[in-house]
């Protein structure tokens, strides 16, 4: 799903810290920015495109292309990372030279998920939020942030490529796409069917390669979708949300959402209004 994101129209890009704790979800998604991603404590695994998988742990860097869907899955409580996202005018201006002209692609080849020294990262860190203390003052602020991109860069290629990335197996690839883009409540014989898998071996080949139970993954599809139909509860009520969104009841509804957000549909509602 292509996003936009909200950067204010004077900034180059924009640089915060993503708490696990303070957004408990993130829907697959794109956007025009080039992102960079640098994890400080925690795991999580993000998937990119449905068909490649990052391993990310403490010390991880990754990098996120314009045409990458990209989705961020099984997040331990305590995960938190900076994430910096740089306008393509910004990306244009820097990356021109030969060493980096892969941050103009919109989908390079290869793995751009490597861990990076302790140096590197206490550096990163203490540059990162130094912008971000800027950012109130555009000119500083740009020229931080030209400063981050390349310093964030730099570290990437002075890196050893560790292989912090895989491949998914075709059938692991095609049940994503099915449980992201189809609603329906298609049971698990269902679809290790059309990936052309038994039930068992898609359900250990899935859990093994996006390090999520298929069943979560099912539920966390569908816990954004509703979402995307509830939106600000003016035309489907709560119930009329989660069916669309494949729920089969709302105690099913209700059980995934409490385990998502950590409080129950009501509260939340109340919450945000």
């Amino acid at each position: 799903m292509q996003e936009t994101l909200t950067i204010p129209e004077e900034l180059s890009g924009q640089m915060w810290r993503y708490r696990s704790s303070d957004s408990p979800l993130i829907d697959e998604h794109r956007h025009h920015e080039l992102e960079v991603n640098l994890v400080l404590r925690g795991s999580a695994t993000y998937l990119i495109r449905g068909r490649r998988r990052y391993r990310l742990h403490s010390g991880s860097q990754v990098w996120l292309f314009p045409a990458q869907d990209h989705l961020l899955l099984d997040r331990t409580p305590d995960f938190e990372m900076w994430i910096g996202a740089f306008r393509p005018g910004l990306v244009r201006r820097l990356g021109g030279g030969a060493r980096t002209a892969t941050l103009r692609e919109a989908d390079p080849a290869g793995y751009f998920c490597r861990h990076i020294p302790i140096g590197s990262v206490r550096s990163l860190n203490s540059l990162y939020g130094q912008v971000r203390q800027h950012d109130k003052d555009a000119p500083t602020y740009n020229a931080g942030l030209s400063f981050a991109l390349l310093a964030s860069w730099s570290a990437h290629l002075d890196s050893v490529d560790d292989n912090l990335g895989i491949d998914l197996h075709p059938a692991v690839e095609q049940a994503t796409r099915l449980l992201r883009d189809d609603p329906d409540p298609i049971g698990l014989p269902g679809l290790a069917g059309r990936c052309g898998l038994s039930p068992s071996r898609l359900s250990r080949l899935f859990h093994e390669q996006t390090g999520v139970p298929l069943a979560e993954f099912r539920n966390q599809q569908r816990l954004s979708r509703f979402f995307e139909h509830f939106g600000d509860g003016q035309h489907y009520t709560m119930l009329q949300a989660a069916t669309r969104a494949g729920f089969g009841s709302y105690a099913q509804f209700y059980r995934v959402f409490h385990a998502a957000m950590h409080c129950g549909p009501a509260d939340y509602r109340r919450a945000a209004h």
